[in-house]
């Protein structure tokens, strides 16, 4: 469950006939990020969410989307249920695609009008689908990208800890690579 001064994400998410509220909340949560610029937050690094729908909790065929450059034109799908993945993005994508569209496009305006801002988006969704894609390449076993209790998904939505580590780190290379973060260090 994400917070932010009382925004919470988790459940939206798991509804999917509210994909259109999606742009709404992702806003909100901007107006929330204004509030704490006004009162003296310069850095801000944001985590989009990863590709839940090739969790083993995810329905198992693929979506394509062709009519949106702002969304991923395919999105490798895994998981139990063809039939509900069918009925869930036969004419949208899927709404984890729609709130990632929706967190770039706000993180760009709310850049674009706060100018002492320093504003990141750590994709934990490239993180998941380079793993995911290639799983051995960082020390899992190819069966583990559907299975639930693997190496890979503590249980059919949640990352173990050697996922979580994958994930550290790449945020670490992100946060190092960015000066007014190297500053903060320094400061210390």
């Amino acid at each position: 469950t994400s917070r932010c001064a009382g925004f919470q994400t988790h459940s939206m998410l798991h509804s999917y006939e509210k994909v259109e509220a999606i742009p709404g909340l992702v806003s909100r949560l901007f107006e929330l990020h204004a509030q704490m610029y006004q009162h003296g937050a310069r850095n801000f690094m944001l985590v989009d969410l990863p590709p839940v729908e090739r969790s083993p909790s995810g329905p198992s065929v693929p979506w394509h989307h062709h009519d949106d450059a702002s969304l991923t034109s395919l999105v490798s799908i895994a998981g139990p249920s063809p039939q509900k993945a069918q009925r869930l993005y036969a004419d949208r994508p899927p709404s984890t695609a729609v709130w990632n569209a929706a967190l770039r496009a706000e993180a760009k305006n709310f850049s674009a009008s706060h100018n002492e801002a320093t504003v990141l988006i750590y994709s934990s969704w490239m993180t998941f689908t380079k793993v995911l894609d290639d799983p051995t390449a960082f020390g899992f076993a190819q069966e583990d990208v559907k299975k639930a209790a693997g190496s890979i998904w503590v249980d059919r939505l949640h990352p173990t800890s050697k996922m979580h580590e994958i994930i550290a780190q790449d945020m670490t290379k992100l946060l190092s690579s960015v000066e007014s973060f190297k500053q903060l260090e320094l400061d210390r």
